[in-house]
């Protein structure tokens, strides 16, 4: 469903290991890993997606959530697409955030679309 978007997002940041898109229910729609990862990439979505529900009940929500984490050895990023569903990219410490935040930007109508 989302091949096409997450092989573009990776060609321009290569430093990405892993991106899935996941509902604020838990739930995965889609992951692609292109890098063997350390974390229980499932676990973590479902722990993500208690986060972006808690920030959805705040009123007035903004319209744009973004959500940088640190990880042993790289960056988590969770960008929120609707109010049911979210970006997370899992990236290696090296990436710049002005880039990862720029294609998010970039990418997210795309996202929006298909969802």
């Amino acid at each position: 469903m989302f091949d096409q978007v997450f092989s573009d997002l990776h060609s321009k940041i290569p430093e990405i290991r892993m991106v899935g898109v996941w509902g604020t229910d838990g739930l995965e729609l889609e992951k692609y890993v292109f890098a063997p990862l350390e974390v229980d990439v499932d676990f973590l979505g479902a722990e993500v997606a208690d986060i972006i529900t808690k920030i959805n009940g705040i009123q007035p929500a903004t319209e744009s959530v973004k959500v940088k984490l640190v990880m042993d050895d790289g960056w988590l990023y969770v960008f929120r697409l609707t109010r049911e569903f979210f970006l997370i990219v899992l990236t290696e410490r090296s990436v710049l955030n002005g880039r990862v935040t720029f294609y998010a930007d970039i990418y997210g109508p795309r996202l929006k679309e298909i969802l």
